[in-house]
C-alpha cells in the first residue's frame, strides 16, 4: 500500500469527520477507551479508508482496527515502565495507550502502571499479557489466574486489550485451552479485546494469525529496516515485501497494528545525522506514513525522549530525514536482526537466534547492558554460544544477509 502523506491524511480525517459526525455512536459497550470517540460521535469501525487520524491534544489518534478503541499514535510501553512523573506527563499530553506485561520486572512493571492509572482510569487504554506455555502456565485455569493477577496489580478490574506474550508457534495461540480462555475472559468481561506481541515475523505466521479471527490486534516489530525500497536495493526484498503484505492484509480484515522496535538499531547515529535531524524522530516518522499502523509503543522513560517522540508525531517524514535513513540502514542492515527466524529452523544446535541476538541489541544498540544481561541469562546466552558450531548456516539462510557470527561475537563479550 502506497503512504499517505500525513498532512492530506488530516485533512482528509477533518472534513470527513465533520460530515459523518451527524451518524451518532455506535451502540456498542461503553467504557474509558471509547471516551475519545464522542468528539466526532463515530466508532473508528465506522470510519471509511482515509479518514483515520484526529488530534486529540498535543498528539494525533488513530483506530485500533475495528475494536472501536482509537488510540495516540505514541503510546508508552516495554521495560521498564517510565516514572510517575512522566507518565502523568504523557497522560497530559495526549497519549492514552499503556502496554505493559507481568513479565516486565517481574510484576513491578504493573504495579507501577496501577500506581500511575489510579484515579485516572477514564484517560488511558491498558494493555497487559499472558504467557501460555512459559513461566509455568500451560493450562485455562492457569492464564485466568495469571490474569486476575495482573489485574489486581493494576488495580482495575478489565483491560481494553489482553496480548499473549512473545507469540512464535501456533501452539501459543491456537491451542484450545489459550482459545478456551481468551472466551472465558472476554465473556467475564475481564479484557475486551485480545491479540499477540509476534516476536515471528515469518510472513506465513504471520498470515495464519491474521486470518485465524481469533485476534482483533497484532503487535508486531516493524520499522525501516523493513522499508521495501531499501530492500530492493540490497536484495533483500522479498522478506519486506512480505512484511508489506502483511500489513495490507492486517489492514483489510480490521486489525489494529501496534509496533515495537520502531528505532530498531537504538537511538544511536549510525550515519553522520545532518543539523536539526534526530534520528529517532526520524524512524518514528517513517513508522507513522504507514495508515495501517494504529500506535507505536517506545519506552519514553525520561522527559527527553517523551518531548522527542511526541515531536516526532507532529510533522511528516522530511527529505533530509528520508536520505538520513537511507544511508544509516545501508550502513547498518546486516547487523539488524528482524525476526523472522529463518535460521533458526535449519540450525543443528538449536540455538534461539533472534534472541541472542535481541540480547547484543539492547546492550551494542540501546546502550542497555543491564537488560542484556538479565535477557542472556533468561535464555542462557553464554551455554547457548558456546554450544554453536559456527558452521555459517544461520548466515546462508537468512533472506536479510545479517552477520550472525560477527554479532555473536559481540554478544560472547558481553556475557563473559
Amino acid at each position: 500500500m502506497k503512504a499517505i502523506d500525513r498532512r492530506q491524511f488530516g485533512r482528509i480525517a477533518v472534513s470527513g469527520l465533520a460530515g459523518l459526525a451527524a451518524l451518532g455512536p455506535r451502540g456498542a459497550e461503553s467504557g474509558p477507551a471509547d471516551q475519545p470517540d464522542a468528539a466526532s460521535g463515530v466508532s473508528s469501525s465506522e470510519l471509511p479508508p482515509g479518514l483515520r487520524r484526529k488530534k486529540e491534544g498535543d498528539i494525533y489518534r488513530r483506530p485500533l482496527g475495528r475494536t472501536g478503541l482509537w488510540v495516540s499514535e505514541l503510546s508508552l510501553g516495554g521495560s521498564p515502565s517510565p516514572a510517575l512523573a512522566v507518565f502523568l506527563a504523557a497522560l497530559e499530553r495526549g497519549v492514552n495507550y499503556c502496554d505493559t506485561s507481568p513479565r516486565y520486572a517481574r510484576w513491578k512493571g504493573e504495579e507501577s502502571v496501577g500506581r500511575a492509572i489510579r484515579g485516572r482510569r477514564d484517560k488511558i487504554c491498558v494493555a497487559t499479557k499472558c504467557t501460555p506455555n512459559r513461566d509455568g502456565v500451560v493450562n485455562t485455569a492457569d492464564i485466568l489466574q495469571q490474569v486476575d493477577g495482573s489485574l489486581a496489580r493494576l488495580g482495575t478490574d478489565y483491560v481494553e486489550v489482553l496480548c499473549v506474550h512473545r507469540a512464535s508457534t501456533d501452539k501459543d495461540l491456537y491451542s484450545d485451552w489459550v482459545l478456551d480462555a481468551i472466551d472465558r475472559l472476554r465473556r467475564a468481561g475481564k479484557a475486551r479485546f485480545f491479540g499477540a506481541s509476534v516476536h515471528n515475523t515469518s510472513p506465513e505466521f504471520i498470515r495464519r494469525y491474521i486470518e485465524s479471527g481469533h485476534y482483533q490486534v497484532l503487535m508486531i516489530p516493524f520499522n525501516v529496516y523493513f522499508d521495501p525500497k531499501l530492500a530492493k536495493q540490497g536484495g533483500m526484498e522479498a522478506g519486506a515485501t512480505a512484511i508489506d503484505e502483511a500489513l495490507n492484509l492486517a489492514a483489510q480484515k480490521g486489525i489494529g497494528v501496534i509496533v515495537m522496535k520502531s528505532l530498531a538499531a537504538g537511538r544511536a547515529a549510525e550515519a553522520p545525522v545532518p543539523p536539526g535531524i534526530s534520528p529517532a524522530q526520524a524512524r518514528i516518522r517513517w513508522v507513522l506514513r504507514r495508515p495501517e499502523v494504529s500506535t507505536i509503543l517506545n519506552e519514553m522513560t525520561t522527559f527527553e525522549y517523551l518531548k522527542e517522540n511526541l515531536a516526532a508525531s507532529a510533522a511528516d517524514l522530511s527529505p533530509a530525514e528520508e536520505s538520513y535513513l537511507r544511508r544509516a540502514v545501508h550502513q547498518t542492515s546486516r547487523s539488524v536482526c528482524r525476526m523472522c527466524l529463518t535460521c533458526e529452523q535449519g540450525c543443528p544446535a538449536g540455538l534461539p537466534i533472534a534472541d541472542l541476538l535481541r540480547a547484543r541489541m539492547y546492550a551494542m544498540d540501546y546502550g542497555d547492558r543491564p537488560r542484556a544481561r538479565a535477557l542472556a541469562e533468561q535464555i542462557n546466552a553464554r551455554e547457548r554460544l558456546e554450544s554453536c558450531r559456527g558452521c555459517g548456516q544461520c548466515e546462508a539462510s537468512c533472506p536479510w544477509g545479517v552477520h550472525t557470527g560477527y554479532l555473536f561475537d559481540q554478544l560472547r563479550t558481553i556475557v563473559a
